[in-house]
């Protein structure tokens, strides 16, 4: 995937940028503090992974270390400097992230798509180079169509990825938003949260058919009015003395028709 390394070498932060491909955007403060006392007291045992550019170093693994030897006050980093492509550093990155400190959910999920969608990596794969499944991979990714405020508030309160799928079967916005409120404020488990969206999903379907039934009624009082006119006409072209009145109120329309003898 990779040619073979160079020998590490000591380069300055400021020379190494950012890894465009890097999935994870929330850093645990504390976590990086306990990182960096470590790195004041024996070094950073194991190299970050770079690779070169007309700038100077891009960043491919390593990011909590080098966040941390920043706050620690050094100036070099050891590296080992790699040939590799965008797919690879792509695929690296999210590679490392899963195998050291927990992402959220959608950063993995955003990982696998960008993988797929941008770099065109095979699901097969990266099944295979990450040991998941294909059905995990599906299941991780279609998170990603929650709204963001939704998606903001699931990572905010570390809500379990089994509880947030529920979410997925209701594509109703406001609806995710109240009963994630409540899987908030109470403390929701799984299967509470499954029963829930089962009513709701309940709810939502006789709704919908309730404003069916309401819209047909709408749309038929119209043809059934044309209709006992047209009649009307009929009648009176063909001889006969009629007369209608109508009248109606908020649950009907009332017809009055006579006819002389």
């Amino acid at each position: 995937m990779i040619r073979t390394p160079q020998k590490i070498r000591m380069i300055r932060i400021e020379e190494i940028s950012p890894n465009p491909y890097q999935t994870r955007r929330n850093f645990n403060a504390k976590s990086l503090q306990f990182l960096a006392s470590s790195i004041k007291e024996v070094g950073i045992i194991s190299p970050i992974i770079v690779r070169t550019t007309v700038k100077g170093y891009e960043l491919i693994c390593g990011q909590r270390r080098l966040r941390a030897a920043s706050i620690a006050g050094l100036e070099y980093v050891p590296a080992i400097i790699v040939r590799a492509g965008d797919k690879q550093c792509a695929q690296l990155s999210i590679i490392e992230n899963l195998q050291r400190d927990n992402i959220s959910v959608f950063e993995e999920a955003e990982g696998f798509f960008n993988l797929m969608s941008y770099h065109r990596v095979k699901k097969d794969d990266m099944c295979r180079n990450l040991s998941l499944e294909s059905g995990r991979i599906n299941e991780k990714v279609r998170l990603l169509s929650l709204p963001p405020s939704i998606r903001y508030k699931i990572e905010e309160n570390k809500i379990p990825e089994s509880v947030s799928r529920e979410l997925l079967k209701l594509h109703n916005e406001e609806k995710q938003k109240e009963i994630l409120e409540k899987i908030i404020n109470e403390d929701l488990s799984r299967s509470e949260v499954c029963v829930l969206v089962k009513q709701t999903l309940r709810e939502l379907s006789q709704k919908k058919n309730d404003e069916k039934r309401q819209k047909k009624r709408i749309l038929n009082i119209p043809l059934c009015v044309n209709t006992i006119n047209k009649t009307v006409e009929l009648l009176k072209k063909s001889g006969a003395n009629v007369r209608i009145e109508q009248s109606e109120n908020e649950k009907y329309i009332e017809f009055t028709l006579k006819i002389n003898k």
